[in-house]
């Protein structure tokens, strides 16, 4: 392989994180609409779904790892919320 076509690969790899990286904390953040997932990020990217899911998997797992931490808490204040409604005079 030439300096060049490394030189080359190795740019479009590092767009292909920076999208990665702006959409899934994008999504993550919520300041973008739509379900929060790979299909959605794969949309927003622009990006071949196996670019994400397989080629930079660490960013796949964070993104995962946020939203199921953020989409968690969510779930839990929901159910908190219920609770308390219910426990009201």
């Amino acid at each position: 392989m030439s300096d060049e076509s490394e030189a080359a690969e190795r740019q479009e790899w590092e767009e292909e994180r920076a999208l990665i990286e702006r959409h899934s904390k994008m999504l993550a953040e919520g300041t973008v609409g739509g379900p929060r997932t790979i299909t959605r990020l794969v949309e927003l990217t622009g990006l071949k779904r196996w670019k994400i899911t397989l080629r930079h998997v660490d960013l796949k797992n964070a993104f995962q790892e946020s939203i199921g931490k953020t989409s968690h808490n969510h779930f839990e204040m929901e159910s908190m919320q219920r609770k308390l409604v219910c426990r009201r005079p």
